[in-house]
């Protein structure tokens, strides 16, 4: 997780450990969500969502670029944000997995925007991988079109 050094994502302050937790304390980022801006302003314009949308591809592209790859599983308008500057940030790492990790445990979920094998009671059926993060995406990029 160390190698997240990219302006898509927050600078990573510190890892700290707690027998089998691990916590990253991020750098504070200064601007406002996806979220906040749709509730304030309603759907984002075609334009503004294509923007976004591209953004956000690539930012989870360089996570599945990774050695081994970075999957997300929390793409949602309240992990995305707009900084000071305009730059689209994912944001919230907390639901993050190295690929290829056995689910021993649950997987923080948002309905609405997880995939489904991400919401099943049954851990045997809780396989993630980089379609995953595919399914997140979608469910993020089309209600900000559509107003849903």
């Amino acid at each position: 997780m160390g190698k997240l050094a990219d302006s898509a994502f927050p600078g990573i302050v510190d890892v700290v450990e707690q027998e089998e937790e691990r916590f990253l304390i991020m750098e504070w980022i200064e601007g406002e969500t996806l979220a906040a801006q749709m509730e304030r302003d309603g759907a984002f314009a075609e334009e503004t969502v294509i923007e976004i949308g591209i953004c956000l591809a690539k930012a989870i592209q360089k996570l599945h670029q990774m050695q081994p790859p970075l999957l997300y599983l929390d793409c949602k308008p309240s992990n995305v944000m707009k900084d000071s500057d305009g730059k689209i940030r994912l944001i919230d790492f907390g639901s993050a997995l190295e690929a290829h990790t056995p689910v021993t445990k649950g997987i923080s979920a948002s309905p609405g925007y997880a995939a489904p094998e991400q919401l099943s009671r049954e851990i045997e059926k809780r396989c993630v991988d980089v379609r995953t993060d595919a399914v997140s995406y979608t469910h993020l990029t089309l209600p900000t079109i559509y107003s849903v």
